[in-house]
């Protein structure tokens, strides 16, 4: 396999990991902005209740979108390892195999949403002016799993191949459709939960099929051949073995937001919709620490597939540096423009004050994920994934939601205390990173190079 445009295993560290890592920032930034534009149409043009039925909603969609996203980081691995090994025919081999393997998650997936979405939406105990605009939501946007899906897989291999800046491209054009869409059909002619909805699917399902389209016309660095597509037990087994860990996390942790959600609920739709327009800020400002954690798993499986390990150290020391100042600036703002921050999401003075207090605690968060993301990363890329399922399992139901129902028992009368939760958890994360990182330092050194500083970048 010869050298490509996507090849990180050669040039300057800092210069190679923040030019894969601008467009994966790009397309974060464009996902978050994606379903945050619904949130905001929402709050603009209909109620209170339709604003927390479309919160209730998209967690649940970005369940499915984050378990889709998990497994395809196996897909972005694999073909990475393969992509720094030179070696064309597994890196043909991991991209047929993830097509069959993502077209069975999408036709396990599609009906679970719409058949199941009534159920769904009652058993996270939705404010009841809320539960059928929820319903309504999940069944639509389960339409419109199979273009999740494809748009998941076809971007993992063009990042697992070193090319971050198409899935950028086509998240992009789903971003255009999909604000068009919500004010044409939720701002202008007033369909509410349903415009919105509409207009996500559709915003989908463009972006997929132009991604098909570049595939079909401009390839790989590798040749995609029928031969490719043969099932593959090893390959198949590969990229379940790195992804499933990141899939179950991802759901893990949005299994949180959903009880800290359902928490919520029981406190009225106030701070229902006020913890829908912060989790909302949160994606934002965890734009950085995510598209860094992307970025770094590609970094280090490409770099650790051409046996240049000091590398990929020495990339995630950049990651954490450059992820930590975002961080204490996201932090920073939230403490002193709360209030003006959460008014771009709803109109409603109780709800702005009540997600302003969430956020001033919940966005410490913020600082601690900078190192914690990074090692994430780096753990995916040398094929150690199960660490990342494992410290945020941990930290999501042995630390995160236990004291957020703790909390908002003790303070009914405030959500700032709530926001401490997930920062809290968080640390607990980071410990069990650090502590894991040493020890393979210790027992795997070949994995773990110590030669940093002999390193050119």
């Amino acid at each position: 396999m010869t050298q490509t445009k996507g090849d990180l295993t050669t040039g300057n560290v800092l210069k190679r990991l923040v030019g894969f890592a601008l467009p994966f920032l790009f397309s974060c930034f464009m996902q978050a902005f994606y379903s945050a534009v619904d949130m905001w149409t929402i709050g603009m043009f209909s109620t209170t209740a339709n604003l927390a039925a479309v919160n209730t909603g998209a967690q649940v969609t970005q369940i499915v979108t984050g378990f889709c996203v998990g497994i395809s980081m196996g897909t972005t691995v694999l073909i990475g390892h393969s992509v720094g090994a030179r070696d064309r025919k597994m890196a043909d081999r991991a991209l047929g195999n993830s097509v069959w393997l993502f077209a069975v998650l999408a036709i396990i997936l599609t009906p679970i949403m719409m058949l199941g979405a009534d159920s769904i939406t009652r058993l996270l105990q939705t404010p009841e002016q809320a539960i059928s605009g929820a319903s309504v939501y999940i069944r639509i946007c389960g339409a419109g799993v199979p273009f999740i899906v494809a748009y998941n897989v076809i971007s993992a291999i063009l990042r697992g191949d070193g090319n971050s800046r198409m899935p950028m491209v086509f998240i992009g054009i789903a971003y255009v459709v999909n604000v068009v869409g919500d004010l044409l059909l939720t701002g202008l002619l007033g369909f509410g939960v349903v415009g919105v909805a509409i207009a996500t699917v559709t915003a989908q399902a463009v972006s997929s099929i132009v991604g098909i389209l570049y595939l079909w016309k401009k390839g790989l660095s590798f040749p995609i051949t029928k031969d490719g597509f043969t099932l593959s037990a090893k390959s198949i087994k590969r990229i379940l073995f790195n992804g499933l860990p990141i899939a179950a996390q991802d759901t893990l942790i949005n299994i949180s937001f959903i009880a800290i959600t359902v928490i919520a609920n029981t406190r009225g739709i106030t701070d229902a919709s006020a913890v829908g327009v912060v989790e909302k800020l949160i994606q934002l400002m965890f734009l950085f620490p995510t598209a860094m954690m992307s970025a770094l798993s590609a970094f280090t499986s490409q770099n650790v597939g051409a046996k240049k390990e000091a590398r990929a150290i020495s990339a995630v020391k950049y990651g954490i540096v450059i992820t930590l100042a975002f961080g204490i600036l996201s932090c920073t703002l939230s403490q002193f423009i709360g209030e003006p921050m959460a008014s771009f999401f709803s109109t409603d003075a109780k709800v702005i004050h009540a997600a302003a207090e969430y956020l001033r605690t919940y966005s410490i968060d913020c600082i601690i994920v900078a190192f914690s993301f990074c090692l994430n990363g780096y753990f995916c890329g040398i094929d150690k994934s199960i660490i990342v399922f494992i410290h945020n399992s941990i930290s999501a139901f042995g630390v995160r939601i236990p004291l957020a129902m703790l909390f908002s028992n003790m303070f009914s009368e405030s959500m700032l205390p709530m926001g401490l939760a997930s920062p809290i958890g968080s640390l607990v994360s980071l410990a069990i990173c650090g502590g894991y990182l040493m020890w393979i330092r210790k027992k795997h050194k070949p994995i773990l190079s110590t030669n940093i500083d002999n390193i050119k970048i």
